[in-house]
C-alpha cells in the first residue's frame, strides 16, 4: 500500500508576523561602545564583533527534503530566496527591511499553504556574509526620508576593506559577487594603501575605483575634486549596486555615506546612527567627535544662516562641481518612489 505524504504545516514565522532583523538591544550596545574611548591603535583588538544581523527563523511541522521559497509577491514571481532544506527548520540572513514577504515549503510536488510576514523597519540593514572578512557591512539603504518616503535597500553596500589588513575570504568574494550582485568596487583609501594591490578581488566581475579622499580634511582643490568625482559616481545607474569602503569603512566611508544622506534628504538622526554602527564591529564612533563636527562646521559655514543640514551638504556638493542633475540623478535612482 502507498503512503499518503502528510500536508506541510508552517509554524513559524507566524502568519502575520513582524520579525527584527537585528538583536534587540542593539541601540544599547551602540550607545556604550560609541561613547568608549579607546586607542586608535588598539581598535582592531577592542571588541568581539556584533555586527551582524538576527536570522529569520522558519520551521514546519515535519521533516521534507525539498525547497523552502520566500517571495516579494503572493504569487510567487518575485522569487528573493530558494533555499534547500532538509529537515523542519532554517535559518535565513540578509532580507530587506520594511518588506512584506511570503513563504512557503515545497517537497517534490507537494506546497504547503502560503504564509506571510514582514520585517521591522526600526532597525539597520546588516550584512552577514560567510566567513570572517570584510567586516563592518551593511547597506546603506533603508532609511527614511524627511518627505516619508525610503531609500533603496541592496543598491550601496558600505563596509571594510577586501584587500589590505581586513583580506576578504574566496566564499566572501563569491557572497558579494553572487548574493549582493557587486557591480563596482568603490575604494576610498589612500594610495599608500592601494598600491600594494595590483586588482581588487572582486575584479573583473566588479570594476575598481579608486579615489583616495582624505578624511575630514576635505576643503583642498585636490580634495574636492576627488569629493566631487566619488559623489558622482553615485549619479550613473548603470555602477550599481555599488561596495564603499575606506580601510576599516568607518570613517572615509562614514563621511561619503553621510553626504548621501543628506543629500536625500535623510534625518540628521538616522545618518548618524548610521556613521555610529561602525562601533558595533572594531571602529568605536561617535557623532559629537570633534573632527566630525568641524568637518560639518566647515559645510555649515558654506551656506546662509538658518538653512538644514540637507541644504548646506546640497550646497557644498554644488560648490565643489556636483551638477543639479546629478543630484536629481542620485535621488532618482536610490529614492523608492
Amino acid at each position: 500500500m502507498q503512503s499518503i505524504q502528510k500536508k506541510i504545516n508552517l509554524l513559524k514565522p507566524a502568519d502575520g508576523a513582524e520579525v527584527s532583523l537585528m538583536c534587540c538591544n542593539w541601540r544599547e550596545i551602540l550607545v556604550e561602545r560609541s561613547l568608549r574611548e579607546i586607542k586608535a591603535d588598539t581598535e582592531a583588538d577592542c571588541y568581539d564583533r556584533a555586527d551582524y544581523p538576527a536570522a529569520v527563523e522558519f520551521s514546519w511541522d515535519r521533516p521534507v527534503n525539498g525547497v523552502l521559497e520566500i517571495a516579494a509577491d503572493e504569487n510567487f514571481a518575485q522569487i528573493v530566496k530558494n533555499i534547500a532544506v532538509s529537515g523542519s527548520s532554517a535559518e535565513v540572513y540578509n532580507l530587506e527591511i520594511a518588506r512584506e514577504y511570503f513563504w512557503r515549503v515545497a517537497e517534490e510536488n507537494e506546497f504547503s499553504p502560503i504564509q506571510r510576514f514582514s520585517t521591522a523597519g526600526d532597525t539597520p540593514r546588516m550584512i552577514k556574509v560567510p566567513g570572517t572578512r570584510p567586516v563592518n557591512i551593511r547597506d546603506a539603504g533603508g532609511k527614511m526620508t524627511l518627505s516619508g518616503q525610503r531609500t533603496r535597500q541592496g543598491m550601496i553596500y558600505r563596509g571594510s576593506e577586501v584587500n589590505g589588513y581586513y583580506i576578504a575570504e574566496a566564499e566572501s568574494i563569491a557572497f558579494m559577487l553572487d548574493e549582493l550582485g557587486i557591480c563596482s568596487d568603490l575604494d576610498l583609501r589612500y594610495t599608500i594603501q592601494t598600491e600594494p594591490h595590483d586588482n581588487s578581488p572582486l575584479e573583473p566581475a566588479a570594476r575598481w575605483v579608486k579615489y583616495p579622499v582624505n578624511a575630514y580634511n576635505s576643503f583642498t582643490d585636490e580634495q574636492n575634486e576627488l569629493f566631487c568625482d566619488t559623489i558622482r559616481f553615485f549619479a550613473d545607474k548603470a555602477n550599481y549596486p555599488i561596495y564603499v569602503h575606506c580601510a576599516g569603512g568607518s570613517d572615509r566611508t562614514g563621511e561619503i555615506v553621510f553626504l548621501l544622506d543628506m543629500l536625500l534628504n535623510v534625518s540628521e538622526e538616522s545618518a548618524f546612527i548610521d556613521y555610529e554602527l561602525s562601533s558595533m564591529s572594531y571602529f568605536p564612533r561617535i557623532r559629537t567627535i570633534d573632527y566630525l563636527q568641524e568637518y560639518l562646521s566647515t559645510i555649515e559655514s558654506m551656506s546662509p544662516p538658518g538653512t538644514t543640514r540637507q541644504e548646506q551638504v546640497v550646497n557644498y556638493l554644488m560648490k565643489i562641481g556636483v551638477s543639479k542633475e546629478e543630484i536629481e540623478s542620485i535621488r532618482n535612482i536610490m529614492v523608492e518612489k
